[in-house]
């Protein structure tokens, strides 16, 4: 057999493989500035935060509070991303230190996306309910967390150990209806969602934080696949 028709046998090979396994494409931002996020209703700014390198988010709305990834379309895949979050200043009792993973975003209709979020400050209450409130996922506008909790007490939301102010590492894992909320590079899920709200559409990668919220976020990884 020539080198040639060798060649051609195993570059079939290859691609019959990678057509039944799925592409997967892997791209990381550093996040040490802001010109790969399209910005709506927040502030950003390059920042440095216990020594790390990374681009402060803030808000002053309710709604639609996102730090778009420009040009990018996510469908499945893993998403990862380190977050501080933590209440700011003068914020009032109910601030938790909201920050998260939005993903299939529609930039023509950026209210409307997928999301999982951490509350840190509630980790460490003295109640056990409210522990319970440490990690949420939610789907605005029609499924946010009033309504989630209302219709299905305790399956949206779960407890983490997480720390306000601190560094802490957040993995989202999607795949068709089904998305997984890692923390701290934990093996085990501390939230499975079989039922995305929105189901199986293409959209973009974003960061969301909260008016009550000081956030920093750095690194952000996504290894992309169907």
């Amino acid at each position: 057999m020539s080198v040639h028709r060798l060649t051609s046998i195993i570059a079939t090979a290859v691609l019959l493989a990678s057509a039944q396994i799925g592409y997967c494409e892997q791209s990381t931002w550093k996040l040490e500035d802001t010109e790969s996020l399209h910005l709506i209703n927040i502030k950003a700014a390059p920042a440095t935060y216990k020594d790390r390198d990374c681009v402060r988010l803030s808000t002053e709305a309710e709604t639609g509070n996102l730090a778009i990834l420009k040009d990018f379309e996510f469908t499945n895949g893993t998403i990862s991303l380190e977050v501080v979050g933590m209440p700011r200043e003068g914020a009032p009792a109910v601030a938790k230190g909201f920050v998260g993973i939005a993903f299939r975003v529609l930039e023509s209709s950026s209210a409307s996306y997928e999301c999982f979020y951490i509350r840190p400050v509630n980790s460490k209450a003295e109640s056990k309910v409210q522990r319970g409130h440490s990690v949420q996922y939610v789907s605005p506008p029609k499924f946010e967390w009033p309504k989630l909790r209302r219709s299905d007490p305790g399956k949206y939301e779960a407890y983490a150990d997480l720390s306000a102010g601190e560094w802490t590492d957040l993995r989202v894992e999607v795949k068709g209806k089904t998305a997984k909320f890692f923390v701290n590079g934990d093996k085990e899920p501390c939230l499975v969602v079989n039922d995305l709200k929105l189901g199986k559409r293409k959209g973009s990668v974003a960061i969301w934080t909260h008016k009550t919220t000081d956030a920093y976020v750095r690194n952000l990884r996504i290894d992309t696949g169907d």
